[in-house]
């Protein structure tokens, strides 16, 4: 008998669901319901878990007071079991409207305020109060881009933390750069700014990743992924990232409205894997597979019938792929094989969640 996956679901509702994914088998085809639904307060749309203390389950409120002006966000740390029953155990201001990402670290939590324009470091604890607001950090930001309708001011979009290395990688959807900050133990070990990417004028930085230290940026706002080169800032005379390719995102010629999303790695079959948005393809929302550097282009897709993907997540075995579309609802997982033949994502199972956004397997 195949075990079963857990799967916590972010939304643009007040709730967080617990999703069961049962894989297929020799003698049963693959299942995914809902077993547990809780009320957290308004779109907990990001959702990450402690990377050593799983039980730890964290999300962003974006709002406390819905449609308060200012709407200031707010960051919420859940207690959860295995089976994802849990509770809400602490909570913290994140000084901006409209957190839109966070990244856990083992003692912080780092939130990208999309209104703030800011990001706020948190300290964490695996002991009452969990979130430490009075020792918090911020770091501002300022600008704008070419986009009259989007770009009017800074709007940092994630936290990313490299893969290997100490620094912090913040795309800002608003001013077409991409922040790199690194800790300064001489400030407590606050995260400090010390170099920027500047892209193309308009894309709009969403999400990264960094692979083999080669960033990849998924483009919202020209439907492109981005690559750069990546060396660690170690002096002022550091080398600074170079521009190695722009690739569409799509297969096919964007509908005007289509907008870039997520951007993973998946380190089994070695591919970069972005969702997009959108698209106004018939066969809905395309999840584009590349190949990295130095053979950076689209190998592969996959036509999901959804309709405004937002995040997707792997499996933490590599073996299964999450996404789901906003608008409609709807959750479907792939069986991930990254074989051309097989196609690069099987649809195993789905179910109805409302307006899913973001996912975190337990």
């Amino acid at each position: 008998m195949s075990s079963s996956y857990t799967i916590l679901v972010g939304s643009g509702t007040r709730e967080i669901t617990t999703l069961k994914f049962t894989p297929p088998s020799s003698s049963s085809s693959a299942s995914l319901i809902v077993s547990a639904t809780l009320e957290v307060g308004h779109h907990p749309g990001w959702i990450e878990k402690h990377p050593s203390k799983p039980s730890f389950v964290f999300a962003n409120i974006e709002e406390i007071v819905p449609d308060a002006d200012p709407g200031e966000g707010e960051l919420i740390v859940l207690k959860v079991d295995e089976e994802g029953q849990g509770a809400v155990i602490g909570r913290a201001r994140t000084g901006g409207e409209i957190p839109a990402h966070f990244w856990v670290g083992e003692s912080e939590v780092v939130v990208a305020n999309y209104f703030g324009p800011s990001i706020i470091q948190i300290p964490f604890t695996p002991n009452e109060p969990y979130l430490f607001s009075s020792a918090a950090h911020t770091v501002k930001f300022e600008g704008k881009g070419p986009n009259p309708n989007r770009q009017t001011m800074s709007h940092p979009h994630q936290v990313y933390h490299h893969p290997s290395r100490e620094e912090l990688l913040v795309p800002d959807l608003g001013t077409d750069r991409v922040y790199r900050l690194l800790k300064d133990d001489t400030k407590d070990g606050y995260w400090t700014l010390r170099d920027q990417i500047s892209v193309k004028p308009g894309s709009g930085p969403r999400h990264v990743v960094v692979h083999d230290e080669i960033i990849y940026i998924v483009a919202e706002l020209t439907n492109e992924i981005i690559a750069y080169t990546l060396p660690p800032i170690t002096t002022e005379e550091s080398p600074k990232p170079v521009h190695i390719k722009t690739v569409s995102s799509l297969s096919t010629t964007p509908a005007p409205e289509a907008l870039g999303a997520e951007i993973l790695f998946s380190h089994p079959t070695n591919h970069i894997v972005a969702s997009n948005r959108k698209s106004g393809h018939p066969l809905g929302d395309q999840i584009s597979v590349f190949t990295p550097h130095p053979n950076f282009e689209l190998v592969g897709e996959i036509r999901t019938g959804l309709d405004q993907i937002r995040a997707m997540q792997f499996s933490e075995d590599g073996k299964w792929l999450i996404a789901g579309g906003v608008k409609n609802g709807g959750v479907k997982v792939y069986e991930w094989n990254g074989s051309a033949d097989g196609g690069w994502g099987k649809e195993v199972a789905s179910v109805f969640v409302a307006v899913p956004t973001d996912f975190v397997w337990l």
